[in-house]
């Protein structure tokens, strides 16, 4: 999912050149059933608290709750979905 949103916003040749060094630097996690679990339950939470979050955004999180490591983000969902991984 990391892979997808950093592609999915490139325009232009030097975006791409940059988004093609980030990605040497993504570290792919494995997305199985503990990673949905954490995503739906992220989704409960969300919609808890008021939250309409993407769908990718709550992959993204859970994948990073289950495997215990931080999001490198600029995004305002990734940052609620962090507080609520706590």
């Amino acid at each position: 999912m990391v892979r997808v949103e950093l592609w999915h916003g490139v325009r232009g040749l030097a975006e791409r050149k940059m988004v093609e060094a980030l990605e040497t630097d993504v570290i792919l996690l494995p997305t199985n059933e503990a990673v949905w679990a954490k995503a739906m339950e992220l989704a409960r939470r969300s919609r808890a608290n008021g939250l309409t979050v993407p769908a990718g955004d709550l992959i993204v999180a859970g994948c990073a709750w289950e495997h215990g490591v931080e999001m490198e983000h600029h995004d305002a969902h990734l940052a609620a979905l962090a507080k609520l991984c706590e």
